[in-house]
């Protein structure tokens, strides 16, 4: 091997390493895949489904409480970062809209906060504070 291959080497095993130690990347991602169950700081059940890049969240369990739509998240950044694109909502009043999210799991809970749906820049804590949402969900069996 000459030097530049072992510079390339050395430096994608770090890389790697890097993104190993940082916390699961895509994996952490794939994780978020399923059904899962908890409630808001007022009492209401919430469940969150995420199915390939689509997600339904149900507040309440009545179809006036239903967005869908998509998502992408970002396993690497510490919070993990995730948007939401509404594309339904039963008063069309969020579609269109996204909601900028933080998240983390560990084992079989889901740490998610939201931000107002609409505003530029998600949580930066979880936390219930303002205008922002923090469930503890649980993952469904």
């Amino acid at each position: 091997m000459n030097t530049t291959q072992w510079t390339t080497l050395a430096v994608t095993a770090w890389l790697g390493a890097g993104l190993a130690l940082a916390g699961g990347g895509a994996d952490d991602v794939k994780k978020l895949q399923g059904k899962w169950t908890g409630k808001d700081d007022i009492g209401n059940k919430m469940t969150l489904v995420f199915e390939k890049d689509g997600f339904t969240l149900d507040v309440g369990g009545k179809a006036e409480g239903r967005l869908k739509g998509t998502f992408k998240a970002d396993a690497t950044k510490k919070p993990h970062d995730m948007d939401l694109a509404i594309t339904e909502d039963p008063y069309a009043v969020l579609k269109g809209k996204k909601m900028r999210c933080i998240w983390e799991i560990t084992g079989d809970t889901l740490k998610w906060c939201a931000s107002e749906p609409g505003k530029a820049t998600p949580p930066k804590e979880f936390s219930d504070k303002g205008d922002q949402l923090f469930v503890r969900f649980t993952r469904s069996k």
